[in-house]
């Protein structure tokens, strides 16, 4: 710039100058200013710009200025968008061809013409719209000749003249338009939108646009088209009927008719064609939401289930809820047969794009929310009339009901075998039966049912139903099959093609009907009927038949003595055709005797005329009879009569009959050979429940035989359908039933009552030995012993039979073999005990070698009779177990039989046999458990056996041996001799003239001393069991001391028994009595000992005349034959030998052996080798009579004996030495 005027100090200059800033953004360059020729100011310097401080009124008055910084010089904007920059669309709909895009674009800059500015929108796919006429512009954007649009890519193009009415402020430009487009018809995400500005050559800005909220705001976002619920039910479940089906449709998009939308139902199979509801290949739709834009009728495949609905209207809006919702029913005939709900889908598809590819198909189908329909429920649509049925979802489409009942029921009035039966049958079915099937109730399974081809029904329910011939009121009945088929349909006429429309069975309404049968003549239990609906077109799925409940609570009414239980009512039960009663006695059980036989029959059944009674069985078996052959029994072949049994009249009804030609009325034909009866029924015909009676006799055998099994049957008996007869039947016991019936006839007075099994027919009383007893007087050996029988027979023993009673085993055992009793063969006396018993002979043999006692039968008894009789044996000796007798009668088929002990009504001990009630006698004894066994002899033996003595003392001459014996026998029966041992060591010398007493009583016995035996021959012992037995007998002690003698006892005269060998004696001291008291066990001599010995001195003076007193006593006598006293170790005493007197009151009691009351003194020298002498005084007891010393005199032990003697003290001082005192054996004396 040229100065043209002067510049002033410190004056401000300006000036503006004008320039086009470049399309291209850039930062301010540095301005430098210079002043030429201003030498200071040759260089350039910094220019600053206004705004640059707190000075803001350059950017006030220049509004383009967005910010300080911006007014310096040449600073320009770079391009670019900003906040706020945003693309929308208004619908996010499949096939909406009004789909607005909106952009809202804000930039930093103005637009100018000069830049040749463009503006673009990219990304947009996903549009049908095809022609750039078809894009609208908005306001401010209003030149549309120069907007590119590329279909393809989805790109909008804006040119600089397009632009120019763009609206620029401070912050840039404002670019707002919208334009709209067809959506596509299916779904996409939203794709990536940007917006491309350019300003000039190389200056551009983008802007990529972000994901939006609510996804829906997306350009291009085309939401998927889906049926968000689909609701489908129907009215009917019943096979053939009419049915509605309605289904329901909401949509989370709206159905545009631009892409032809199409609903395609699939799998809506089980619905048969009818024309009168549908036309052919079509069907029509009814009540349809939208009521317009459904194409009815819509195209279907009845077959395959198919239908295709089209939409030829926009349906749905936005916003609402649902966003579209569609419905229409349809009409359907069920078909016959039962099916489960098919598989139901519904699907939706546009047909073409629309917009400008309206042409083009899209087959893409719609999301369904859930594959399968769920049931819909509205209560306008649900029908009432429909019956539930265990809950079944019969409102789903197309589910057609199993046809079966809710309830069914069958019973009938008569369970008798051939009666005439009425069976009723009440049901309810599930499902109305539409008569256009000919629906038919079948009744199943009625085996045994004998029923007209074409019967009458009754009941309220019977003109409900008809027969296969359209006859109301009646059902038809196949034999071959035991079935009923009733159609649940009414005709005009026989003549009519289709039955009455309106169905005459409705569902769960219950329905009773009843029909006749005969029933078969065999018994069988109720067989489950079944019911089943069977209808015309129903091949598949068939309708199961179901089990009837029968009627096991009824109890029917009784027929005559027919009675009937629980479970009798149901249908087909028949019973078992049998003889209810079938009883048949006899009046006599005795062998050969004439006997008449009793029939009673009565039967659960009717028989007709001509129906046949046979009575067979009577088998003559008697094995044990070794003459049954030759002998004549039961009756010959030929007629027999029959009687009636008092009271009756029943042999009128019966007639005899022989090789199928009728005989004679109240006669029967026997056949010996086939041991039967025949019988037939007369024109009067027996009745069920009721009881015939009638009689006939035979003979019977003369031995044992088991009853007969005679059973009765009936045949040819003709009923209904059948013909058939009656099991054989055994005749019954009479245990349960004989007071009704005649008593026996029984020769006997005291045959016991008949008893259960007595009047079986033809049961001959087998001869029986009822009772064979014996038992025995005494079981003591050698003792008289009364064998005493008793028997009773069940029959009568006949004399001339020759009939006799054998006895065998009448032997005792001894160690389980039998052993011969004593004595010979002979002939023994029968007595009889009381008057009945003259009938047996009166001797018998007796053998006692093999036990045998044959005894004669010569009278005839009475059978059930006791009688007994005895003979008398003599016992042995020896013990033995009692014998095991038997009892055979000849002449008869007897069985023999063990005869048992004791005699009926008496004990089996015997009294005072036993063991001892007291060990020491007293003569009781106890009972013999088991004593009347006969020839039982019991152990002879001792309660008591104890030996003891008088006295212990050695020496003494007295001492008594007493043996006290108690035995369970009586001794005396077997004279025994007694032998005792073991008395060794006395000094009783031996003697062949021994005295002994026994009892008290003197006798003379064998003593012998070394042995110390003593015999006694045949001693007084008592007769009598459990006696005291003492003998006594006196020795003399030994001097020694010594233990018991072990003694024992023998008893000859009881071989073989416990008293027989020799048996310890017991000691007294182990006795009860004499517990402790050694001292009294046989022979002991006790040990004796000084009590007192005490010896004192007058002076110890040495060489003084010394007087010594002896005090000593002793424990057990003196005897002066058996002792010697001796004082000794008197060392140094001084005396002469010889005598020497002795002083005090007792020295009579000593003497030296000759003279009394002088002692015998002597001195030895010291054994030891001591030069010393050893003073002894020597003494014999004199003594005196005393009860203890027995015989002899004595010296009493525990007595103090005192004297003194005088002897010189020796002249040498010493101690004084130990002084003893002994009686020395080696002196012959007593040991002390």
């Amino acid at each position: 710039l040229n100065l043209t005027s002067k510049m002033l100090t410190s004056q401000p200059y300006s000036f503006t100058i004008s320039l086009m800033n470049r399309a291209a953004g850039q930062n301010p360059p540095s301005v430098l200013i210079s002043i030429s020729r201003v030498t200071q100011l040759n260089q350039f310097e910094v220019m600053g710009f206004q705004g640059s401080g707190p000075d803001t009124s350059w950017m006030a008055a220049n509004s383009a200025l967005h910010d300080y910084y911006e007014g310096q010089a040449l600073f320009i904007r770079t391009l670019s968008f900003l906040t706020g920059t945003v693309v929308t669309q208004s619908s996010p709909y499949p096939c909406d061809q009004s789909n607005i895009i909106s952009v809202s674009a804000l930039i930093n800059i103005p637009l100018s013409l000069t830049c040749a500015s463009s503006f673009t929108v990219r990304g947009l796919t996903g549009t049908t719209t095809g022609a750039l006429n078809s894009l609208s512009l908005a306001a401010p954007l209003s030149n549309s000749s120069v907007v590119l649009w590329n279909q393809s890519s989805g790109q909008v193009g804006f040119g600089t003249n397009a632009l120019s009415g763009a609206s620029p402020d401070s912050f840039g430009t404002y670019l707002n338009l919208s334009f709209v487009v067809s959506n596509r018809a299916y779904s996409q995400d939203a794709p990536r939108i940007f917006l491309d500005i350019t300003h000039g050559a190389g200056v551009s800005a983008t802007f990529a646009q972000g994901v939006l909220s609510p996804q829906a705001a997306n350009p291009m976002y085309i939401a998927t088209p889906q049926l968000t619920a689909v609701r489908s039910w129907q009215t009917s479940p019943y096979p053939c009927d009419s049915n509605t089906i309605v289904f329901e449709l909401d949509s989370s998009v709206p159905f545009f008719a631009a892409c032809s939308p199409r609903i395609y139902i699939t799998g809506l199979t089980g619905a048969v064609n009818d024309t009168s509801l549908n036309p052919g290949s079509q069907i029509n739709l009814l009540a349809t939401t939208p009521s317009t834009g459904l194409t009815t009728p819509a195209p279907w495949d009845i077959a395959a289930g198919t239908m295709v609905v089209n939409i030829t209207t926009n349906v749905g809006s936005s916003g609402a809820s649902p966003v579209a919702f569609v419905s229409f029913q349809l009409r359907v005939r069920n078909r016959a047969s039962p099916q489960a709900a098919p598989s139901v889908t519904v699907s939706v598809n546009y047909t073409s794009q629309g917009g400008s590819s309206a042409s083009a198909a899209d087959s893409r189908a719609w999301t369904v929310a859930s594959p399968a329909i769920p049931l819909g429920t509205p209560n306008t649509i649900r029908s009432p009339a429909v019956v539930d049925y265990n809950g079944d979802a019969w409102m789903w489409p197309l589910y057609i009901r199993q046809p079966t009942f809710t309830s069914s029921n069958i019973g009938q009035t008569n369970p008798i075998a051939g009666g005439a039966n009425v069976i009723t049958l009440t049901f309810t079915p599930n499902v109305d039966l539409i008569p256009r099937c000919r629906p038919r109730v079948v009744l199943r399974n009625l085996t045994g049912a004998c029923v007209d081809a074409e019967t009458t029904l009754g009941e309220a329910s019977a003109q409900q139903f008809s027969s296969v011939n359209k006859v109301s009121g009646r059902a038809s009945f196949d034999a071959a099959s035991f079935t009923l088929t009733m159609y649940a349909a009414q005709y005009s006429s026989v003549n009519a093609t289709d039955p009455l429309v309106d169905p005459t069975v409705l569902a769960g309404q219950p329905y009773t009907i009843d029909f006749t049968s005969v029933n078969p003549l065999q018994g069988q239990n109720a067989p489950q009927p079944y019911l089943q609906v069977v209808m015309d077109g129903a091949t598949i799925n068939m309708p199961a038949a179901v089990p009837v409940t029968q009627d096991t609570l009824s109890v029917l009414s009784s027929v005559n003595d027919v009675t009937f239980s629980a479970g009798d009512a149901s249908a087909l039960r028949v019973l078992v055709p049998i003889f209810t009663v079938h009883k048949m006695i006899q009046t006599n059980p005795m062998p050969g005797q004439i006997n008449t036989i009793k029939v009673t029959i009565e039967l659960n059944m009717a028989l007709p005329n001509n129906a046949v009674l046979a009575i067979s069985g009577f088998v003559v078996n008697t094995p044990t009879d070794p003459n049954a052959s030759s002998r004549l029994d039961l009756a010959p072949s030929g007629s027999l009569q029959l009687f009636n049994v008092p009271g009756t009249s029943s042999a009128s009804l019966l007639g005899s009959v022989h090789d199928s030609s009728a005989g004679s009325v109240g006669y029967g034909y026997f056949d010996r050979v086939l041991g039967r009866l025949s019988l037939y029924v007369t024109d009067s015909g027996l009745q069920a429940g009721v009881s015939y009676a009638f009689q006939f006799s035979l003979r019977n055998p003369q031995c044992r035989m088991s009853p007969a099994t005679p059973c009765v049957r009936a045949n040819r008996i003709g009923a209904g359908c059948y013909l058939g007869s009656v099991s054989r039947s055994l005749f019954d016991t009479v245990s349960d039933s004989i007071s009704a019936m005649d008593p026996l006839v029984v020769d006997g007075v005291n045959v016991p009552p008949a008893q259960p099994g007595e009047a079986l027919p033809l049961l001959v009383r087998e001869p029986i030995i009822l009772m064979a007893a014996v038992q025995q007087s005494s079981a003591l050996p050698c003792a008289t012993n009364d064998l005493t029988f008793a028997f009773r027979t069940s029959v009568n023993l006949v004399a001339d039979l020759s009939q006799t009673l054998v006895f065998t085993g009448l032997m005792g055992l001894r160690n389980g073999s039998p052993v011969a009793m004593p004595g010979g063969a002979t002939q023994l006396a029968v007595t009889p005990l009381d008057s009945n018993a003259v009938i047996l002979g009166s001797t018998a043999n007796w053998n006692p070698t093999t036990g045998v006692l044959v005894v004669p039968v010569i009278g005839n008894s009475v059978a059930g009779l006791d009688y007994r009789f005895k003979v008398t044996l003599t016992n042995p000796p020896t013990p033995q177990s009692c014998a095991s007798v038997q009892l055979s009668i000849t002449g008869m088929c007897f069985t023999s039989r063990a005869v048992s002990w004791p005699l009926p009504g008496n004990n089996s001990y015997l009294a005072n046999q036993g063991s001892c009630l007291s060990s020491s006698g007293g003569g009781a004894a106890s009972a013999l458990v088991s004593g009347s066994c006969p020839l039982y002899v019991v152990n002879a033996g001792y309660s008591m056996n104890v030996v003891n003595q008088s006295s212990s003392y050695p020496c003494d001459p007295s001492n008594v041996i007493t043996v006290q014996l108690v035995s369970n026998v009586p001794l005396a029966a077997c004279s025994p001799n007694i032998t005792l041992r073991g008395f060794t060591g006395t000094q009783t010398p031996s003697s062949a003239s021994f005295p002994v007493f026994v009892q008290g009583v003197p006798v003379i016995a064998s003593w012998l001393s070394d042995t110390g035996s003593l015999v006694l021959a045949s001693p007084p012992v008592p007769s009598t069991s459990c006696t005291l037995v003492v003998i006594s007998f006196t020795v003399r002690n030994q001097k020694a001391p010594r233990l018991y003698a072990p003694a024992t006892v023998e008893m000859s005269g009881f071989p073989g028994a416990s008293i027989a060998p020799a048996q310890p004696l017991q000691r007294f001291s182990d006795s009860s009595a004499g517990a402790g008291k050694y001292n009294n066990d046989a022979l002991v001599v006790e040990t004796a000992v000084f009590n007192d010995r005490l010896m004192v001195q007058s002076t110890p003076w040495p060489g003084a005349s010394n007087t010594l007193t002896v005090t000593f006593s002793t424990s057990v006598p003196l005897w002066g034959d058996c002792a010697v006293i001796a004082f000794t170790n008197l060392e140094e005493a001084c005396a002469t030998p010889g005598v020497i007197a002795l002083q005090g009151a007792n020295r009579v009691s000593f003497s030296n052996g000759s003279v009394v009351g002088w002692g015998q003194w002597s001195s030895a020298a010291d054994p030891t080798g001591r030069a010393v002498q050893q003073g002894r005084l020597t003494l014999v007891p004199v003594g005196s009579s005393n009860p203890v010393c027995g015989s002899l005199p004595c010296l009493p032990p525990f007595v103090q004996w005192v004297f003194s003697f005088v002897v010189g003290n020796p002249v040498t001082p010493q101690y004084s030495p130990p002084v003893q005192v002994l009686a020395d054996a080696t002196l012959g004396s007593v040991p002390i």
